[in-house]
C-alpha cells in the first residue's frame, strides 16, 4: 500500500471511530454495548421510582408513552410527576435478573422489592426499552401479569 492509500485508510478509520457506534439497522439485535446503554437508562428511571422524583425521568420515556400520558391529560413532566407521586407504592430495591434482546427492543426482567399500603412485597417487573432518535427510551412496563404506564 502506497503512502497516499495508507493516509486515506487511516483517515477513514479515524472518522469511523469519531462517528461513534453505527445506528442499529431494523434487523440488528443490539450489541452488548447498546444493551449496557439501555441498562443505564433503566437505572436512571429506577432511581426516579426509588426516590419518588419523577419529573426528571419524563425525558426518559418513549414517544409512545408520552403520547399515552398526554391522552390522559398528563403530557407534561410536572403533570406526570404529580400522578406518579400519588401512587401508594414505595420501591426499595431493583435487581436486574435477565436481559432479553430483539431487533426492536431490549426487555429487562427485574426483581423489585418495596412497600405498598405499608406491607412489604417482592415482584417481577419487566421494562421494555427501544431506540428512539439515537437514544434508549423506556417504552413499557409490565408488573407481573399487568401492563402499566411507566
Amino acid at each position: 500500500m502506497g503512502r497516499p492509500a495508507a493516509v486515506i485508510a487511516g483517515c477513514a478509520a479515524a472518522l469511523a471511530v469519531l462517528a461513534g457506534p453505527a445506528p442499529l439497522a431494523a434487523h440488528d439485535v443490539p450489541s452488548q454495548a447498546e444493551v449496557s446503554r439501555a441498562v443505564r437508562v433503566w437505572k436512571r428511571y429506577a432511581e426516579c421510582e426509588k426516590a419518588r422524583r419523577f419529573e426528571p425521568c419524563f425525558a426518559l420515556l418513549s414517544r409512545n408513552v408520552t403520547q399515552a400520558w398526554d391522552a390522559q391529560g398528563r403530557g407534561r413532566a410536572a403533570d406526570y410527576a404529580a400522578i406518579k407521586d400519588n401512587e401508594a407504592v414505595g420501591y426499595e430495591a431493583f435487581n436486574l435478573l435477565r436481559v432479553r434482546k430483539s431487533p426492536a427492543r431490549v426487555v429487562l426482567v427485574v426483581r423489585v422489592t418495596g412497600r405498598e399500603d405499608g406491607r412489604p412485597f417482592t415482584r417481577t417487573h419487566e421494562y421494555a426499552l427501544l431506540r428512539e432518535g439515537g437514544a434508549w427510551k423506556i417504552d413499557g412496563k409490565r408488573e407481573g401479569l399487568h401492563e402499566a404506564l411507566p
